[in-house]
């Protein structure tokens, strides 16, 4: 993946993704939440993020 935004960086860089991307599928995000201090202000959309 490049990224090529000359507005936002001073030059163009490449990063690999390992990731395996597979057809009719959803893509799920992943949170890190050891040491995050911002996890109450986020948005509950997961019954494990739940707060309540």
């Amino acid at each position: 993946m490049t990224f090529d935004d000359p507005k936002t960086y001073t030059k163009p860089f490449s990063i690999k993704v390992t990731h395996l991307l597979q057809a009719d599928s959803d893509i799920l995000e992943n949170i890190c939440a050891e040491s995050e201090k911002d996890r109450a202000h986020m948005k509950a959309t997961d019954r494990s993020l739940d707060l309540r």
